[in-house]
């Protein structure tokens, strides 16, 4: 199996929030696995949600009423909230965090397409450095408009991020802790694939589209658009698994080591026994 070297991580707002709906102790977990990546010379780049979720948050110990406000403005005002949570979580280990703001658009035009990649690559070779991208919603109506129709724009973000500082792997986490037959939230019982056929995504979106349709009810991207973006990035050569955060301890180094978790992007569609 080709060595991994560059590694992107896409957790989203449901795998960084509790019971309580809060955002919880999923920042502290993950820092912990990627800094003992990052001392085995496997550099990291995290894209994040949660910034709407921290703004509103933020704003309700203050008892200011967010409820009428735009996702556009409480991602302003999360944004921070956000970053402060990132830094905290990987101080403990020594090491710092970056923040870059970005939207799909910044990739297409290749002035600062390369001024994305030379300050993800400067940060990831320095050792001390992890990237932690989100999607600029303020300055980006566009992608609040495909939040609202349930696709993840951090998603799709990760997969380009991916692409663009030469990643061998990705990783999304998902509260569903990877792709089903039929949407488990919905009580059916269907099976969950252990890989899913890449070159030939069609046949799991069905007219039914209950699998990927699914979202959580904290975060608004639905299973399709980690399935687009997953396909997508083993279509380029990368290793790519959509699975649970909690669901196996150290999970990151089972998946750079080559282990199976949750649903992997392959080249065949295999069912979990």
């Amino acid at each position: 199996m080709r060595t991994i070297k560059r590694l992107v991580v896409k957790v989203g707002t449901a795998e960084l929030t509790g019971v309580d709906g809060k955002l919880n102790c999923a920042f502290q977990l993950l820092a912990e696995q990627i800094a003992r990546l990052r001392r085995n010379g496997i550099r990291t780049v995290v894209v994040s949600s949660g910034a709407i979720l921290a703004g509103r948050q933020a704003n309700a110990a203050l008892g200011i009423n967010g409820s009428k406000m735009s996702k556009k403005l409480l991602a302003a005002c999360g944004m921070d909230v956000l970053i402060t949570r990132w830094r905290e979580a990987f101080a403990p280990y020594g090491l710092s965090v970056c923040q870059l703001l970005a939207t799909f658009y910044n990739s297409v035009l290749q002035d600062e397409r390369r001024s994305i990649r030379s300050t993800l690559r400067e940060a990831m070779d320095s050792g001390r450095i992890v990237p932690i991208v989100n999607e600029n919603d303020p300055v980006s109506p566009a992608e609040i408009k495909l939040m609202d129709l349930h696709f993840s724009e951090n998603d799709v973000l990760a997969s380009v991020i991916a692409n663009i500082v030469g990643a061998n792997a990705i990783i999304f986490f998902s509260d569903a802790g990877g792709v089903y037959e039929h949407n488990p939230r919905a009580g059916d019982s269907g099976r969950k694939y252990r890989t899913l056929d890449a070159w030939n995504i069609p046949r799991v979106l069905l007219p039914k589209r209950s699998a990927v349709a699914s979202t959580s009810a904290l975060g608004h991207g639905g299973i399709e658009s980690k399935i687009t973006a997953a396909a997508r990035c083993h279509r380029a050569g990368m290793r790519v698994a959509i699975t649970k955060l909690n669901g196996t301890p150290e999970i990151l180094r089972q998946f750079v080591r080559g282990g199976s978790v949750g649903t992997m992007m392959g080249s065949k569609t295999v069912f979990y026994e």
